[in-house]
Parts: C-alpha cells; sequence; structure tokens
C-alpha cells in the first residue's frame, strides 16, 4: 500500500500537481513559478537555439520548393558535413535567401525525408 501511494504522489508531483516543500517563512504559499508564457518562451528559444545548424545557399529551386545547402554535421539527423538539396516546409521561406547567403536553419525528419523547416541569413 505505502508503494502504491509513493508512486500516487511522485506522478502528481512530477506532473507538476503537488509541492511537497515549502522554504523557510513561506507559511503553506505556494511557491511562485514563472508564467506559461515566460517557460514557452524559453524553451523555444533554447530549443532554436540547440537546433540551429551553419550552412551556405548553394541553389535556390523556388519552383520545386527546394534549397541545396552546403552545411555542417546534424548529429541529431545523422548526416554528416556535405552538400544537400533539402524540401522546405514552407516555400516562401526560399524568398529571403539567395544563392552565396551564409544561413542558420533547422530541420526535422518528415517520413523518411529530411526537410528544412526555418532558414534564416547568418549574421
Amino acid at each position: 500500500m505505502k508503494s502504491i501511494l509513493k508512486v500516487g504522489i511522485a506522478s502528481l508531483i512530477l506532473a507538476g500537481n503537488v509541492t511537497l516543500a515549502h522554504g523557510p517563512g513561506t507559511h503553506g504559499q505556494p511557491a511562485e513559478t514563472p508564467s506559461a508564457d515566460a517557460k514557452s518562451a524559453s524553451s523555444a528559444r533554447q530549443a532554436t537555439e540547440a537546433t540551429m545548424f551553419a550552412g551556405e545557399i548553394r541553389k535556390v529551386d523556388k519552383a520545386a520548393g527546394k534549397v541545396t545547402l552546403q552545411h555542417d554535421a546534424v548529429p541529431s539527423l545523422k548526416l554528416p558535413k556535405a552538400t544537400n538539396v533539402f524540401p522546405v516546409s514552407n516555400p516562401a521561406m526560399l524568398d529571403k535567401v539567395k544563392s552565396g547567403d551564409k544561413v542558420l536553419f533547422t530541420a526535422d525528419k518528415m517520413g523518411e525525408v529530411v526537410t528544412v523547416t526555418a532558414i534564416e541569413t547568418a549574421r
């Protein structure tokens, strides 16, 4: 019975529904936590910084919705440093870049195809 209770309490704590301890002087008041917007913005910023990769545009094919990128290794997608042709998730991205631009990009595997999901010129 005690182990079931412990598992239940641990589950509630992990889900963020229960706070068991309070700091000195809080007198049972809930601890202040960052707002959902602040957490979301921070997570998005960390995710973006963690997944941006450097590359150089070799060719833009707006008609096909593809971009040829010479890029650094992308370990999360098991791509070595190379030059590859990638489809883009939003063809409007291609209006902002041209051959020769140094860029930062994100990519994700969609089905069996690695697709560029965001691209911006490097500064």
